[in-house]
């Protein structure tokens, strides 16, 4: 790897202001904080500048950026000027980003350059563009961050365990003489360890174990596919565990890639580069008073474009597992969100825009937890989206009547053509 290395960070942009630290991974890792995206990859091409990838859940139109041409050699570049892209991807704050190790020390700074639209034949891209200026250029920058510290608490510290690894061997029955790799983790209170362990006999394979209050779990395992070279946790959380850096090859070959794995409420998984989901809705859904966890279970499908194996159900679940499951008939996915407590029975609802075939949507649908067992809180609400505005919510408190909502959904006209409407109404 050349040691001048351009770093593209992509970040999933929400109207959240930048007024607060907002921390950025470097090295093909996500980091989900403050419901901000983050991704970062690093390209070996002997630039000097490092650039941040610009995303957003809504498009922007491109006419609008005052595009101006610097080169059309292999791919086309264009600037935009400062001001518009403050505005429409929100970089208000990031003027200069801090660079920092991963022993959380930190190494160096980027000045704000310019924000360019780039595309080639591949792909297109937004970014801004920054001029680093590094103390250490023997050490590689592991996250960036708006917010200057010289240094953070590291809070999970690499060690030997030869009791616990001997532990993990014993009860995974691995043979000591075919381990590839293996590394320990443990917390600064010293009450969990993460260990990684690579072997090549019967099977090539990895296994990554949690060990906590003297029981072991696996929450990770590769088979035969890839193989894990290393491993680091991150003092950054998804779903109130720490997301796992992985280093991984593909045997046979010479590919190798960083990439993080995520708890995403029942298990660690890779989360394959998808950059508009966010961090699972949380929130205190059955009243018990304990903040729990949401996700949804899609349907399994023939393949990418293929119809339902079995019905085409979807399952909001949670991370307590007491809570009873949500059934959502004809439904391909969608994200659940945390409505508050809409009602004042003590609870917060939830709510989900119900994917389906068609592209138009057709409905969002509000639960509530009463009497021991889901029920909707109001009918489902059509939202056929061509005429709903870019800040459309389905459902709200109705501030000027107590214990109302105001809903909003789309009606059909004569001409075929739909309108949005709404309206208070009461719920309990």
């Amino acid at each position: 790897m050349k040691k001048n290395l351009a770093i593209i960070i992509t970040i999933l942009i929400l109207s959240n202001s930048y007024s607060q630290c907002k921390d950025i991974f470097i090295g093909n890792l996500y980091q989900f904080k403050n419901n901000d995206l983050f991704l970062a990859k690093i390209l070996d091409n002997n630039s000097s500048d490092y650039y941040i990838d610009i995303f957003f859940k809504d498009e922007f139109d491109k006419n609008n950026l005052d595009l101006k041409t610097i080169d059309d050699f292999e791919n086309s570049r264009q600037t935009i000027k400062k001001e518009i892209a403050i505005k429409a991807f929100n970089l208000k704050g990031l003027d200069t980003i801090y660079f920092y190790s991963n022993s959380n020390e930190l190494i160096g700074y980027g000045i704000y350059k310019q924000s360019e639209y780039y595309e080639n034949m591949i792909e297109s891209r937004y970014i801004a563009t920054y001029t680093p200026y590094l103390y250490d250029s023997s050490q590689k920058p592991y996250y960036a961050s708006n917010c200057k510290t010289s240094h953070r608490n590291t809070k999970w510290i690499e060690s030997a365990n030869n009791v616990l690894e001997n532990k993990i061997l014993n009860t995974y029955k691995i043979n000591k003489s075919s381990i590839i790799k293996v590394s320990h983790f443990t917390d600064s209170n010293s009450t969990t360890t993460y260990s990684i362990i690579s072997y090549s006999l019967p099977d090539l394979n990895s296994i990554i174990v949690k060990y906590q209050n003297e029981k072991l779990t696996k929450i990770y395992e590769t088979g035969s596919d890839y193989i894990l070279d290393d491993m680091f946790i991150s003092s950054f959380e998804y779903n109130n565990n720490p997301i796992i850096i992985t280093e991984l090859t593909l045997p046979e070959s010479d590919y190798f890639d960083n990439a993080p794995i995520f708890y995403n409420g029942e298990e660690y998984s890779f989360k394959k580069g998808d950059r508009s989901d966010t961090e699972n809705a949380k929130g205190d859904f059955n009243g018990d008073g304990i903040t729990e966890y949401i996700f949804i279970e899609k349907p399994t499908f023939a393949d990418e474009y293929g119809e339902c194996i079995g019905n085409c159900n979807c399952y909001l679940k949670f991370t307590n597992e007491n809570i009873t499951p949500i059934k959502i008939e004809n439904c391909i996915g969608g994200i659940p969100e945390n409505l508050d407590d809409l009602n004042n029975n003590g609870n917060d609802e939830i709510g989900i825009q119900v994917n389906w075939w068609s592209p138009l949507g057709g409905r969002y649908q509000v639960f509530t937890f009463k009497n021991g067992e889901w029920k909707y809180l109001v009918d489902p609400i059509s939202t056929h989206c061509y005429s709903c505005p870019e800040n459309y919510k389905p459902i709200e408190k109705d501030p000027d009547i107590e214990g109302n909502v105001i809903i909003r959904y789309t009606e059909m006209l004569q001409d075929g053509e739909f309108t949005l409407k709404s309206k208070s109404i009461k719920v309990d």
